[in-house]
């Protein structure tokens, strides 16, 4: 039986989902999964989606779709000023955040 690449990227996108609970808390990126698995990253998208429509994963924005809202709502006078908005200086701090040096 000939099984086809979307199939098989498929049951490894989920086998890697279902070792992912061991840390649930914790969200798995598209990008983790693409990349451990050797599944094409566009061809990975289009799979969570159909997963997610069918109901059987969830998902979120991730802090890239959060860096555009950044940028729509803070100028450069307010990086260069130091006056950044309390809600943008909250996603500065923390692990892996962007720091002013």
């Amino acid at each position: 039986m000939r099984v086809s690449a979307k199939a098989d990227y498929a049951v490894r996108a989920a086998v890697e989902l279902a070792l992912a609970q061991d840390a649930p808390s914790r969200p798995v990126k598209g990008d983790h999964v693409a990349r451990v698995q050797s599944i094409p990253i566009k061809f990975l998208e289009n799979i969570l989606l159909d997963l997610r429509q069918a109901g059987l994963v969830n998902s979120r924005r991730g802090p890239d779709a959060s860096l555009r809202e950044v940028l729509e709502q803070v100028t450069l006078a307010d990086v260069a000023h130091d006056t950044l908005p309390d809600h943008v200086l909250e996603r500065t701090r923390g692990p892996g955040a962007w720091r002013r040096r």
